[in-house]
Order: structure tokens, then sequence, then C-alpha cells
């Protein structure tokens, strides 16, 4: 399984999926996400990140979330300043084949993670990430779920920003 350099998205309303563009292959390598493959690894991803937030650890346990909160919310903005790779919608895929993925695996390992996709046939691909790339990774996820009106639902607290009177609204996302 190699490790990836760079990832793209793209959202395929026709297929209704996600498509991640795996560099730095020339083309990129291609595969493909679900609706439930999508809501597994922002749930997953959002859990991972919460537990290893050593700041919201040592913080109250009523203040904890509002720690990840903005730890969740630095990183979205550092990567709007750095054009992260993250972040970058792709031009219309080539019209290669895509893979899909039946299985992402998130390991934390030192500080940083590593995502493992597989389909059926076996490993695709493996992307390592600090945990400021993976709050980048997960509001992407978030943000092409909402695109796609997936209504993904990751009932995890700190992704949904507080406003007196105002609904929940996953953090980071424009108004």
């Amino acid at each position: 399984m190699a490790d990836q350099a760079t990832v793209t998205f793209q959202y395929d309303p026709r297929e209704d999926r996600l498509f991640l563009l795996l560099g730095p292959a020339e083309p990129p390598r291609v595969v493909s996400m679900t609706r439930r493959m999508t809501h597994r690894l922002a749930a997953t991803l959002a859990g991972a990140l919460e537990r290893v937030n050593r700041p919201a650890q040592r913080a109250p346990a009523d203040l904890r979330d509002e720690v990840v909160r903005m730890t969740h919310q630095g990183a979205v903005a550092q990567a709007v300043r750095s054009e992260s790779p993250w972040t970058v919608d792709a031009a219309a895929r080539t019209g290669a084949a895509s893979a899909l993925v039946t299985r992402v695996d998130v390991h934390v390992r030192g500080g940083g993670f590593t995502l493992e996709l597989f389909s059926e046939e076996g490993g695709l691909a493996s992307i390592s990430s600090s945990a400021a790339e993976m709050h980048q990774i997960l509001q992407v996820l978030l943000s092409f779920a909402e695109q796609a009106d997936w209504n993904l639902g990751v009932a995890v607290p700190w992704l949904t920003e507080r406003r007196p009177g105002a609904p929940g609204q996953p953090a980071g996302l424009p108004q």
C-alpha cells in the first residue's frame, strides 16, 4: 500500500459518490467512497481527533468540546491561509476507473495519523498526516457531504458551533 502525498476531493452527483484523487502519480489514483463509508470515516476521525487533543484532556469536562472546537477551527483556518492540498476541489476526473473504498482504518501514531484505505481486493492507499491536517480532511469530508445533501449527522458536539438562537452548523463552514 503506497503512502500518498496529496489527496484531492471531488463529489460526483451522477454517481452520488465522493472521489479521492491520490497523488503524486500522474494521472492520480482514483478511489470512491459512498455516503455510508464517508459517515463512518468522519465519525471515526472526529472521535480520534477528540481523544488525542491534549489541551482538551487537561481542560475541565464542561469545556472540552470548546477546546476541541477551537483546535478544529484553527486547523481549518490554517488550511484556508496555506491552500492545503486537502481542500482543493479537483477538476473533472479524467474518466479513470475508481476503486470503491469498503474499509478505512484510522491509526494514531505518535503525533500523527494514518488513514489506510481498503477495497474488497485489499489495500488501496495510506495517508499519513498531522492532527491539524486530519482536522482539515474531516472538514473537507463534511463540506462535500453537505454539498451532496447527505446529512451525515456525525454526533460530535464540537463539530457544531453554538450561537444563541441559531441552529447548529458544522464548525468552520461559512454561513
